[in-house]
């Protein structure tokens, strides 16, 4: 495969590779944590295509050459794709706060259950309706 095609192909998975940060993106918003696992593993399997492609490149002395009109896309859609990804950062990290806070209140009650159920052992709490 020539080094115009192996770009071209770097492209198109760079692009699907944008394509799924901003399907990560909504997951995260949905707080859909089984759809971001799925896209986080999907991402993952795309990016070491990128870097077996990456690889040849390198190996065949791209690196020297002047860049083109692919190189210039391959920029902008890394740019693009690093803008998407560090607003999912900032997501993620709110989603992971928000997940602590509900584990404290969990926490918290548990507590208080036990704390009840040791002063009153043979409480039960009955419902009358008048």
């Amino acid at each position: 495969m020539d080094i115009q095609q192996l770009k071209l192909e770097k492209l198109n998975f760079l692009s699907d590779l944008f394509d799924l940060t901003v399907k990560q993106r909504d997951a995260l918003k949905d707080n859909d944590l089984d759809r971001l696992d799925n896209l986080i593993d999907a991402k993952e399997k795309l990016m070491e295509k990128i870097d077996k492609i990456d690889l040849v490149l390198k190996e065949s002395g791209d690196d020297n050459r002047e860049e083109n009109a692919e190189d210039e896309k391959i920029q902008v859609t890394l740019k693009n794709i690093m803008e998407i990804d560090r607003e999912n950062q900032s997501l993620a990290q709110q989603l992971f706060v928000t997940f602590q806070k509900k584990i404290g209140q969990t926490n918290n009650a548990r507590k208080f259950n036990k704390a009840y159920q040791s002063n009153f052992p043979d409480a039960m709490l009955i419902n009358k309706v008048r």
